[in-house]
C-alpha cells in the first residue's frame, strides 16, 4: 500500500494511480448522516490531491466492494474526466454495471476486470 486518505486506500501511484474505497459501507453511512455534498466534496478533494501529487493521467478505482453506487459519485467521476483525467473502473459489480449501462456511462468510462 502506497498511501491512504480518509475515503480511499491508495494501492499504487504514478501516471496510472489505483485507489479503492477504504470502507464502502462507511461511505454509505456517511451519505446518510452528512449528505452527499459533504462526502463527495471530501472525495473530490482527496482525488484531486492524488492526481496533482502524482501527476497521474489515469485514475483507476477498484469497485470490487461497491454496491450500490450513488449518482453523486458518478457526477464526481464525470467531473474528473472533464478535467482531463481518464477514469477507469476496476471490477464493478453487476448492479454498478447495470447502472452504468442504463445511463450509458459504460461507454464514457473505461471498465476493466
Amino acid at each position: 500500500m502506497v498511501g491512504d486518505s480518509a475515503i480511499f486506500v491508495v494501492n499504487s501511484t504514478g501516471d496510472r494511480t489505483v485507489v479503492a474505497f477504504r470502507d464502502w459501507h462507511s461511505c454509505l453511512d456517511a451519505l446518510h448522516w452528512t449528505g452527499a455534498n459533504v462526502l463527495v466534496f471530501q472525495a473530490r478533494t482527496e482525488l484531486e490531491a492524488l492526481v496533482a501529487e502524482h501527476q497521474c493521467h489515469t485514475l483507476a478505482i477498484d469497485m470490487t466492494s461497491v454496491e450500490p453506487f450513488p449518482s453523486a459519485f458518478l457526477a464526481l467521476l464525470i467531473s474528473l474526466s472533464k478535467d482531463g483525467v481518464q477514469v477507469e473502473l476496476l471490477s464493478p459489480s453487476a448492479i454498478v454495471r447495470e447502472g452504468l449501462a442504463i445511463t450509458k456511462l459504460d461507454t464514457f468510462f473505461t471498465i476493466r476486470e
